[in-house]
């Protein structure tokens, strides 16, 4: 389905629903240290947020002294240089990414930002089940991720992570094997014909963690069916539904 200048709008929706979820991922681990955050695009300009997200995920202090109260442009400018350079610090390289655009609120520059924590944290960092630490060391997070698909649900011929979840069948199919009977209402996977109703489902399902799975299902309803194209967003929710089957999120 070829991509509309709709999609591509500033305002497309499943651009708002990647922000969102994106959003949700940062509070999921925020809520150990009490903080939240309610507005991706703002709330990270003080740098308060994003030192206390980066500490979280990395089980480390920042290497150097922060502005605890940064009521000024330049303190909160500081403040961000100092969280930049503790990923600079931990070999995580970011791609024209700086203090400015952060705090300046560049939407895009902070999603890149939080899909790059996302992908080192959640995907390529844990050593899955199934799996030992060569086989991580030698595989993509994509290879990791797909290989652990494909062994939770043998029985469906996942090969990639685009045509292959556009039925909704593999989705389910996912997802009712990593909470089993959490959904059942959801008929077997094998009897589902398709269809955007499946995805729907899900995103009701009562466990909080499995609400988060349900936010991303619907970044693949919105980005992945309606663009038709291969990027990171598309495995972000089976990566997650591993990450919330396992109390890893």
């Amino acid at each position: 389905m070829p991509v509309t200048e709709k999609d591509l709008a500033e305002d497309a929706p499943w651009k708002k629903i990647q922000q969102n979820t994106f959003t949700r991922w940062c509070n999921e681990h925020l809520k150990c240290v009490n903080k939240r955050i309610g507005n991706l695009q703002t709330d990270l300009s003080d740098g308060l947020r994003l030192i206390a997200l980066l500490e979280v995920l990395s089980q480390k202090r920042m290497y150097r002294k922060y502005h605890q109260r940064p009521t000024f442009r330049q303190m909160q400018l500081e403040n961000v240089s100092v969280a930049l350079e503790f990923l600079d610090r931990e070999n995580i390289k970011l791609v024209s990414i700086d203090s400015k655009a952060i705090v300046d609120g560049n939407l895009k520059l902070i999603l890149g930002l939080v899909w790059t924590l996302i992908l080192h944290y959640s995907i390529s960092m844990p050593v899955w089940e199934d799996e030992g630490d060569d086989d991580a060391k030698k595989q993509t997070p994509k290879q990791r991720l797909l290989g652990w698909i494909q062994n939770k649900i043998p029985y469906l011929p996942i090969t990639n992570f685009n045509q292959n979840w556009q039925d909704g069948k593999a989705l389910g199919a996912l997802v009712d094997s990593c909470a089993p009977g959490k959904c059942p209402w959801l008929p077997k996977p094998s009897l589902w014909d398709g269809g955007i109703w499946a995805l729907n489902f899900l995103v009701f399902i009562g466990n909080a963690r499995f609400a988060v799975i349900g936010v991303f299902l619907l970044v693949l309803v919105h980005c992945k069916i309606v663009k038709g194209t291969e990027n990171d967003s598309i495995y972000l929710p089976k990566c997650m539904s591993y990450r919330c089957s396992h109390g890893l999120v």
